[in-house]
């Protein structure tokens, strides 16, 4: 009864206002409950394998639509993540991209370098990669469910071509088909070389690893090897296979870091170095090849008590001589010690009575000036500088047997290459 006074009380314009709050229509709230996705996510391939020789052609792309309409304060955003599938994308990399962009591209190299070097993953299989676009807001009065869309691609890395090798291999009908093992050089870490005989056919160089097999070709613009002389050389998945064009002893030499292949064939086989020379009271001549060297002199104290150099014939040259010695004078030996020396032949071993003992041999030191050369009272010495090739003199004169080198003693590398008379040494 009090309620219906009282509505009898109110005036009829309060009446109407009541009845109009009564009617009011609720805010649409459809965007915030039910939003309605419009984002659509596609990609260029489903199913790629990565071409080593296009490295900046662009592998894959994805593009997106854009996100549903939100009111005027909010403010949309998107990110894109990439990753290999299954990680939950906690190694992926993330991306905030730029107002009005809907579409990321990724090159050949990018995809190669985030699968290898980033993930870690094998060069011979195919790795799922996915990749995520999230459409966000910011600002606004409620939240606002992102968008979010998933692809995902099988992509094959490909195999790098690269100048390493658990072992570099010959083979071919020149082989018959047999498998032979290059070594690497003394003397050059890059270097490596093989010597044996070989029958007419073809050969083909590859490089072992635990990735696969690659090959050497021949570079753009080389047709054929050029007996004795270097050739430009690449590596491909297939290789130049090599005509041998006949029976004999090949010397094959393969530089990794210069890239570069010489082979010697039958015509030019490389022979050792042959030392001339008389003994003190004339006799001989006498022909030794050289493949050893002793030191003789101040580090002896001029006895026979000579210094073996332990030197072995190169591979890549038989005229290259490389000893790994430590070296150790008579006066004794320390820290930093130098003393002088050259370099000679142990006569003893051809005439234990050799008139004029080693001092009057065949010898190698720093090479006399031309303006001393019938000076009989010359004498020199030199010092040998380390990490760095010195010219050498060879011979029996009397001024070629009195220039000595001075040496730092200890555990050295000495490489002495008699074709191109010059010497090197380095800390071992």
């Amino acid at each position: 009864m009090r309620n219906k006074l009282f509505y009898k009380a109110l005036p009829l314009v309060a009446l109407l206002a009541l009845g109009g709050c009564k009617e009011e229509k609720e805010a649409d709230l459809t965007w915030l409950t039910n939003p309605g996705e419009t984002m659509e996510l596609t990609v260029s391939a489903t199913d790629i394998e990565l071409d080593r020789d296009r490295p900046n052609d662009v592998a894959l792309t994805f593009d997106w639509t854009p996100a549903r309409e939100m009111p005027e304060d909010y403010v949309i955003s998107y990110v894109t993540k990439i990753d290999i599938e299954g990680r939950g994308f906690e190694t992926c990399v993330r991306v905030d991209e730029d107002y009005g962009v809907f579409n990321k591209s990724y090159t050949t190299e990018e995809l190669q370098m985030l699968l290898v070097d980033k993930w870690g993953q094998n060069y011979s299989k195919v790795v799922p990669v996915q990749f995520r676009v999230i459409a966000k807001w910011e600002g606004g009065p409620r939240y606002a469910m992102p968008e979010v869309r998933t692809v995902t691609v099988n992509v094959r890395p490909y195999r790098p071509l690269v100048w390493e090798a658990n072992r570099i291999v010959l083979s071919g009908t020149s082989t018959d088909n047999d498998k032979l093992v290059m070594s690497k050089t003394m003397e050059n870490e890059f270097q490596y070389a093989f010597v044996q005989d070989l029958v007419q056919g073809e050969m083909g160089i590859a490089l072992e690893t635990e990735q696969g097999d690659t090959y050497i070709q021949l570079a753009e613009g080389v047709n054929n090897w050029i007996d004795g002389e270097e050739v430009d050389v690449v590596l491909g998945d297939e290789p130049t296979m090599l005509n041998l064009p006949k029976d004999g002893e090949y010397r094959v030499i393969l530089n990794t870091q210069t890239r570069k292949l010489k082979i010697y064939s039958p015509d030019k086989k490389l022979e050792p170095y042959v030392a001339e020379f008389p003994d003190k009271l004339g006799g001989g001549p006498y022909r030794v090849e050289v493949t050893n060297l002793w030191a003789y002199g101040d580090i002896t104290k001029w006895t026979n008590n000579l210094k073996d150099g332990h030197f072995k014939q190169s591979l890549a040259d038989p005229q290259i001589l490389v000893g790994k010695t430590t070296w150790v004078s008579d006066w004794g030996s320390g820290p930093g010690k130098k003393e002088n020396g050259k370099f000679v032949l142990n006569v003893q071993a051809i005439n234990p009575n050799f008139p004029g003992g080693p001092n009057f041999s065949w010898s190698i030191g720093p090479v006399v000036p031309e303006e001393e050369r019938d000076n009989p009272n010359f004498k020199q010495k030199v010092p040998l500088q380390l990490n760095v090739w010195t010219p050498i003199g060879m011979g029996h004169s009397v001024q070629q047997r009195e220039s000595h080198f001075t040496w730092l003693m200890g555990n050295i590398l000495t490489i002495v290459d008699l074709r191109n008379q010059r010497i090197y040494m380095s800390e071992n």
